[in-house]
């Protein structure tokens, strides 16, 4: 199923049309603009089991679907209930420094991930990415789960995902056999602080529905703590061989903290416009969870 988001293209739903003749595909228009809206389209369209969702910049490796029929048959089998989130190959079309930050910061939060105990035990992690990631529809309809539309039609809405996933007791495995390449285009330092922005606002908003009881100076702290013995040691490392690169770097990733705190600043007071909206919302989940 392609669920097509926003502006309806004739040529999307003439080609999508001409692959029905010889394949199983569908398209679906979903007129509200946001990824939660149109991933909870397919959810509420989907009549088989087993769901399946991609971006449309990624491109599935091969034997992507074997794997994840092998990962759903086990669970299955172990009467285990989890979500299996896939591995996503980052693939620019230039190279910047952009770009080889982004590359670098990857590999270290991987680095720390592997060192978690829940990675230990079975490779569990805590977050989503809507990338490349399959779940049982059962799962998402018997505990009322969906992508929340309310608060995070743009951004956050994998981190909120993850939290109703986690109060209803589910975990997420990773899975590195079902991959995928998401193709991306040249680095931009624009769109990278605006989305610095966006995740500290949707942070401050998850901070009041699933009380995190975070400060925001206590954020700061642990993202300052977090960058100066990662990202920016890392790239002190390669001053010598790269000065220039370690110079962008640190310039990129303090105003990425900048923008991320001035995020959670501007979501404090949007969440007290909306705090009614917010005790609403908070209630109704945590009921669901109480009723299952």
């Amino acid at each position: 199923m392609v669920v097509e988001n926003g502006q309806a293209y004739q040529k999307t739903k003439h080609l999508i049309n001409i692959l029905a003749k010889n394949h199983q595909i569908s398209y679906v228009h979903e007129s509200r603009l946001g990824p939660a809206f149109a991933r909870n389209k397919g959810i509420s369209l989907a009549r088989n089991e087993i769901l399946i969702f991609l971006d449309d910049d990624c491109v599935p490796g091969p034997g992507w679907l074997k794997a994840i029929k092998k990962r759903h048959e086990n669970e299955k089998k172990h009467q285990q209930t989890v979500v299996f989130q896939g591995k996503i190959n980052y693939v620019y079309k230039k190279s910047n420094a952009f770009v080889e930050l982004f590359h670098l910061r990857n590999r270290m939060d991987w680095q720390v991930i592997r060192k978690t105990p829940g990675w230990k035990m079975g490779k569990f992690i805590n977050f989503l990415n809507a990338g490349i990631f399959s779940v049982r529809r059962s799962v998402l309809v018997k505990n009322k789960i969906k992508f929340n539309e309310l608060f995070f039609p743009f951004v956050g809405e994998e981190r909120d995902l993850t939290a109703q996933l986690h109060l209803h007791g589910i975990s997420i495995v990773y899975a590195s056999e079902i991959q995928v390449t998401h193709y991306k285009d040249r680095g931009s330092v624009v769109n990278s602080l605006k989305r610095s922005f966006q995740a500290g606002l949707a942070q401050e908003i998850l901070n009041v529905l699933y009380k995190t009881n975070q400060s925001t100076k206590s954020l700061f702290k642990k993202s300052f703590r977090k960058e100066k013995n990662g990202i920016i040691a890392e790239l002190l490392k390669q001053f010598n061989q790269q000065s220039l690169f370690t110079i962008t770097g640190m310039i990129i990733t303090y105003l990425r903290l900048s923008m991320l705190v001035l995020g959670r600043v501007y979501g404090k007071f949007w969440c007290l416009l909306q705090k009614n909206k917010l005790y609403e919302h908070r209630k109704k989940l945590f009921l669901s969870i109480t009723k299952n």
